[in-house]
């Protein structure tokens, strides 16, 4: 049997979990189920499901050019669990990199992870992710393992060719907050 799943996002609740042979996943908001998807193979299905979802209803509940208060966007930071020392490392990095622009691989730099342009990735996007469970927004779904691109929250994304290298530059509304928390 998995673990269970359940996360807070922003309005929403979500949970994963198995259901006899099959797994399921649910949200909630303000503490009544609103949806659940059952039948699914594995926990992971159930997971990437509620936050497809989610990311669905936050299309779909705000202005997709409303840009976060800078206080939501602050509060949003300091109330993260503590970073870690390659978290503030390539957060720092992307904020004070020329134009705010920076790829994986100076991320990656920046961490001090080894070179393994991958391993930024990651964990750029688990920081990303964890600010969007504070502050939901609508972001771009990745093709590929259709969940939402989650550095996207921090950064605007854009590469000449499908084979490039993304170059990320920092919202000027996440640069801002992190100016006031000192980055």
């Amino acid at each position: 049997m998995g673990k269970p799943y359940g996360k807070t996002i922003g309005p929403f609740s979500v949970a994963a979990r198995e259901q006899g042979e099959t797994y399921a996943g649910a949200i909630f908001h303000d503490g009544k189920r609103i949806e659940m998807q059952a039948g699914m193979a594995s926990q992971k299905e159930a997971e990437d499901w509620t936050l497809r979802r989610v990311n669905e209803l936050v299309r779909e509940q705000i202005d997709l050019q409303e840009v976060p208060s800078h206080a939501q966007v602050v509060e949003a930071f300091a109330t993260l669990p503590p970073l870690s020392a390659g978290y503030r490392q390539m957060l720092k990095a992307h904020l004070h990199a020329p134009d705010r622009r920076i790829t994986a691989t100076e991320l990656t730099k920046a961490a001090d992870y080894a070179g393994v342009q991958s391993a930024a990735n990651l964990h750029y996007g688990t920081l990303a992710h964890e600010v969007w469970c504070k502050l939901p927004r609508h972001l771009p779904i990745d093709e590929r393992t259709d969940v939402p691109i989650w550095t996207f929250m921090l950064a605007d994304g854009k590469r000449a060719q499908p084979s490039d290298e993304w170059v990320w530059t920092m919202r000027p509304h996440i640069a801002d907050a992190l100016l006031e928390l000192g980055y």
